[in-house]
């Protein structure tokens, strides 16, 4: 399966919005802070959060999401891959013993002061971008991009299955757009036997992805004319009721919860 990935940008200066955009996807450009981070590796989500927690201190989860732009559940995985890396402690709040509040641990008030600067020195860094350059964005979220299984959500009867790093993500930068081809596949065989089912989403509601018509979810070969394909399109409102029992604090609290977001995915369900 191949993705070509066009990110357009609608309003300001070429550098600040490539710069904007970079910065949602993870992409590092000559990235020192990137480099400092060392094992940590934060994602932008992370990096955002942990710079907004040293600003503002102690900070309840539905505040930093709303300080994000995010949804509860997109900041409630960052803030859980955080903890886990010991850079935020989640403990009662001292204001209000009833209330969970986050902050900084020592190491995260270290790694948010590196990482405070990204989005200037992004901007710095993409005014040209040489082959070079373009050939470390592709590695970088090649690499950063396996922990979002490459925008892929793909199912076998039900069951998840996770898909394979691709060989490369080539990247070119062509009238003001970044360009991204990748191609991913399966990490084990998929029989052509039973629901099968293919999407296409970013679990940070970050970067859009859709297609224009149901024939760009096209299956290629002889044994799969076999299967019948259907293009389901979940209506986000629907997706939303159908879903509200476990939409709740305890939902939007626990980092290790189902990750909502692959339910609104464009996808392709073929039946063998």
């Amino acid at each position: 399966m191949s993705e070509a990935l066009p990110t357009e940008f609608t309003s300001g200066a070429v550098t600040q919005r490539l710069s904007t955009g970079l910065a949602k996807i993870g992409m590092a450009i000559k990235s020192q802070a990137w480099r400092s981070a060392g094992s940590a590796r934060l994602t932008p989500t992370q990096g955002q959060a942990v710079t907004l927690l040293r600003a503002r201190g102690e900070m309840r989860l539905d505040a930093l999401a709303a300080e994000l732009g995010v949804t509860a559940p997109t900041a409630s995985d960052a803030v859980g891959a955080l903890v886990r890396k010991g850079l935020v402690l989640r403990a009662r709040s001292a204001a209000d013993g009833r209330a969970v509040a986050l902050s900084l641990t020592p190491e995260g008030t270290v790694l948010a002061d590196e990482v405070a600067d990204w989005p200037d020195f992004l901007a710095r860094a993409i005014d040209v971008l040489d082959p070079d350059e373009l050939a470390e964005v592709g590695k970088t979220v090649r690499d950063s991009l396996a922990d979002f299984n490459y925008y892929m959500s793909v199912s076998e009867n039900g069951k998840t299955i996770p898909v394979a790093k691709p060989d490369a993500i080539n990247v070119d930068y062509k009238d003001g757009q970044l360009l991204m081809f990748f191609s991913v596949k399966p990490s084990e065989p998929m029989p052509l036997k039973g629901k099968l089912a293919f999407g296409v989403y970013d679990p940070t509601f970050y970067t859009s992805i859709d297609f224009n018509s149901d024939e760009d979810m096209a299956t290629v070969g002889d044994s799969m004319k076999a299967c019948k394909r259907a293009v389901v399109r979940p209506d986000p409102d629907q997706v939303l009721a159908d879903n509200q029992s476990t939409l709740t604090d305890a939902f939007f609290s626990d980092p290790t919860g189902t990750n909502m977001s692959k339910l609104f995915a464009t996808r392709l369900e073929l039946t063998c």
